[in-house]
């Protein structure tokens, strides 16, 4: 739920309905005392991050501190753990496992976009 994903007009245009969702499903696992994990995606910019695709077009993009790499304007983004992932999983290189873990987690509710 970054920008960067919603540069796309198919993404763009149901945005708004997307954040409501997403905050629906936030606003459920708080009052169901559950953690909420936001996982965001950011590239170097030396490249050293870069998925195949991404070196083949010459082309990063979410780099830390741009606003492609901020999660969406509306998005509920309080009150939870946030994890930095660099690969299309959020358990590559993170600490995401170690985070589950502490808090006792078996199950898990993904939502989003790619």
């Amino acid at each position: 739920m970054q920008n960067s994903y919603f540069e796309f007009p198919e993404l763009a245009a149901v945005r708004d309905e997307l954040v409501g969702s997403v905050n629906e499903l936030i606003r459920a696992a708080h009052e169901a005392d559950r953690p909420v994990v936001l996982v965001r995606t950011e590239h170097a910019e030396d490249r050293s991050t870069w998925t195949l695709n991404m070196l083949e077009d010459d082309q990063g993009f979410a780099f830390p501190g741009t606003e492609q790499a901020r999660f969406l304007d509306g998005l509920a983004t309080g009150d939870h753990v946030e994890v930095v992932k660099t690969r299309d999983s959020a358990f590559f290189r993170t600490d995401l496992r170690a985070e589950l873990d502490r808090f006792g987690v078996g199950h898990l509710l993904v939502c989003g976009v790619s």
